[in-house]
């Protein structure tokens, strides 16, 4: 990719992010919300997540509620209900008679649950946007002095239902100068999990990854894993998945594809802090051991800040690395890493 490619591309993608986000839609706003100190909200309930309830309104736009400061709902739609311990229930609001709980009406039965243990809601999805959850992020930097530029975009969507979850994962990043190749870091990934009981999940997961300061030309890998979400409350998110993968690599001045059979451990961990302004942090860590190659070691690690500035829209800062101890490509690295900043919005 040449310099000037590397402008183009940077335009390009900053429009279709700018179309995506216009493009969002809003629904009729009939749920309200009552809090502690008697006042009433009326919106539409988008989700509940790490300690804040999300609504949107018609006068206040997107507002954050924290979850503690409620102490009734009322809302019609059928929303999914997940408690700390991993059950999830279905139906809509209605206040309870008994304090510090919430009635849930269900299309066949009816609970009465503790507003404490309720960790995460989510409306059962009717429209195309609707059924989109995650993230789309981009950051952009020059350097006039030396003709530095760097690029980074990422997207994240979500889909949920009764009993699965699917998400798509797409991370870029070029770094390009006058007069020198760009460099880059790509990584695509879909993985697929099926709830089981006591918040344990199967699932798969597909990754197709390029490297160049790795030497890496391509990586697909393709895996099944088990997992479980052992921490799950408004103020930290655990889990961990472990299980096997078939790797397949290209490396720069290598003519033949290697094929490799290695171990999977996965982990992810969560911090959010709900007052305003939101935080959060994630932290990812993917290993591979692999088998067929023994003593060969992959990690890659994630640490992601989001610091929010205005509803959906967060300043977000990511530190990555990816380390190889056997590089299989003639004068490769064996650690890449970058620091990355930019503006993040949330689905």
């Amino acid at each position: 990719m040449s310099f000037e490619s590397f402008h183009i591309t940077t335009i390009k993608i900053f429009l279709f992010f700018a179309i995506i986000i216009s493009s969002l839609t809003f629904a009729q706003k009939t749920d309200v919300i009552i809090l502690f100190n008697g006042d009433k909200i009326t919106g539409e309930i988008k989700e509940m997540q790490t300690g804040l309830l999300k609504l949107s309104t018609d006068n206040l736009s997107t507002i954050y509620i924290e979850w503690d400061k409620i102490t009734e709902i009322h809302a019609d739609k059928i929303f999914e209900v997940e408690l700390t311990d991993g059950r999830i229930y279905y139906g809509s609001f209605q206040p309870s008679e008994k304090k510090g709980m919430i009635f849930l009406k269900g299309v066949t039965l009816e609970n009465d649950l503790y507003l404490k243990y309720i960790v995460r809601i989510t409306r059962i999805r009717e429209s195309f946007w609707d059924i989109l959850q995650g993230y789309i992020k981009m950051g952009v930097s020059y350097t006039k002095s030396n003709k530095v530029g760097e690029l980074s975009y990422g997207t994240d969507v979500i889909y949920t239902t009764k009993s699965q979850r699917s998400e798509l994962l797409l991370n870029s990043n070029f770094s390009g100068s006058e007069g020198n190749p760009t460099s880059s870091n790509n990584n695509v990934s879909f993985s697929y999990n099926k709830f089981l009981t006591h918040k344990w999940f199967w699932g798969g997961i597909a990754i197709a990854e390029q490297n160049s300061e790795l030497g890496l030309n391509l990586r697909t890998t393709l895996g099944a894993a088990i997992g479980n979400d052992f921490l799950q409350n408004n103020k930290h998110f655990f889990n961990v998945v472990t299980g096997f993968s078939a790797v397949v690599e290209w490396y720069e001045g290598e003519p033949e594809a290697q094929t490799n059979l290695t171990g999977y451990i996965s982990s992810k961990y969560q911090f959010f802090i709900y007052e305003t302004p939101g935080i959060t942090l994630y932290s990812f860590l993917n290993i591979y051991p692999y088998l067929t190659n023994f003593g060969r070691i992959r990690v890659n690690y994630t640490l992601d800040f989001d610091w929010q500035i205005i509803t959906d829209f967060y300043w977000d800062m990511s530190f990555y690395v990816d380390f190889d101890n056997e590089p299989q490509s003639i004068d490769a690295s064996t650690v890449d890493y970058n620091i990355q900043m930019g503006l993040k919005y949330n689905l």
